[in-house]
């Protein structure tokens, strides 16, 4: 759990996005994140 939030909070503060919505749409599967994957 630890690994998916640094993950996500790196991606956020690259893409410049709020970890919150970013959140949201990796659980939407609404957008693609490359380099995010396993």
């Amino acid at each position: 759990m630890e690994r998916a939030f640094t993950a996500l909070r790196g991606y956020a503060r690259a893409h410049n996005r709020r970890l919150s919505d970013l959140a949201r749409a990796f659980i939407d599967d609404s957008e693609p994140f490359p380099g995010l994957g396993s």
